[in-house]
């Protein structure tokens, strides 16, 4: 008689939360979480030919930056094990740690870059050269303003000024653009313009795939693909410098934003791949 009594206890409880666990559009098993819960890990590794990846937040911080009292950044660690940090040793130019409330994206603190400030891996840059390019970069950014053109990320070579490729906004649009040139084109070079940039946090995707003759540079944005440019220009070019927060000495493009986490991969990833970091970024940064 217990046994029985228990087994309709079981039975009523089922029923019970039967509308709670059973359609997937409201199941707390089915649906993917968009809170800042950390319950997803950042999904890429070799395997991916990830080159460098940083975020600005962790604990101990000391393992993610190196900042200085006033939280000025001298440093960005790789996360990827490939030891490909992010410096800069400019005083004046080093970003800003910062985890102020009003700074927060879904939570977490942010590398903050104003007028003057960006960091460069050469490594990495030297790594993306030639014709034959392919890389895909990733990452969370939100601008301060939209007056302006912003610079996100750029290939150049320290020496020559050059800047071979960059991804960045431009205020005219405002509209998101991709630009690729060559050692002796001018810096405009030919690029795809799309999407509707705003003061929001947003998560980008970027993927070039460079050929001996043309090239194909796409963008997506909070998983929406905003550009497809499929006969980008191509022209050999000698990069030795990879950038966050500007263009190059001589064409700024400073960033007036914020940017809290950023990957490389060294190849034009499939798009499960690709998916698989949106999913991690929306989940993380409540995007």
């Amino acid at each position: 008689m217990r046994a029985l009594k228990l087994g309709i206890i079981l039975v009523l409880l089922f029923v019970l939360t039967a509308g709670q666990w059973g359609e997937v559009g409201n199941s707390k098993w089915g649906q993917v979480e968009t809170a800042s819960s950390g319950d997803i890990e950042f999904p890429l590794t070799s395997d991916d030919n990830l080159a460098t990846h940083w975020r600005a937040w962790g604990d101990p911080i000391t393992d993610y930056v190196d900042k200085d009292g006033d939280g000025r950044i001298s440093e960005l660690f790789d996360l990827s094990g490939e030891g490909n940090d992010w410096i800069q040793d400019t005083g004046n130019n080093q970003p800003l740690w910062s985890e102020e409330a009003g700074d927060l994206i879904g939570g977490h603190e942010v590398i903050k870059f104003t007028t003057d400030e960006y960091a460069t891996c050469n490594a990495v840059g030297a790594l993306l050269t030639g014709k034959n390019t392919l890389f895909t970069v990733f990452l969370v950014v939100r601008k301060d303003d939209n007056s302006a053109s912003h610079a996100f990320f750029s290939l150049s070579n320290s020496a020559t000024t050059n800047t071979f490729h960059r991804l960045m906004t431009v205020a005219a649009g405002p509209e998101y653009r991709i630009d690729r040139r060559g050692d002796n084109q001018p810096v405009s070079g030919t690029g795809g313009q799309g999407g509707t940039p705003d003061t929001s946090p947003h998560y980008l995707v970027h993927t070039f795939i460079g050929t001996s003759t043309t090239g194909r540079g796409s963008l997506w944005v909070d998983g929406i693909l905003e550009i497809d440019d499929v006969n980008m220009y191509v022209d050999f070019f000698t990069s030795d410098r990879c950038a966050v927060g500007m263009t190059n000495a001589a064409y700024f493009n400073y960033l007036e934003g914020d940017i809290v986490e950023f990957a490389l991969c060294t190849k034009a990833l499939s798009a499960d791949r690709r998916q698989a970091v949106e999913v991690y970024f929306a989940s993380e940064y409540g995007i």
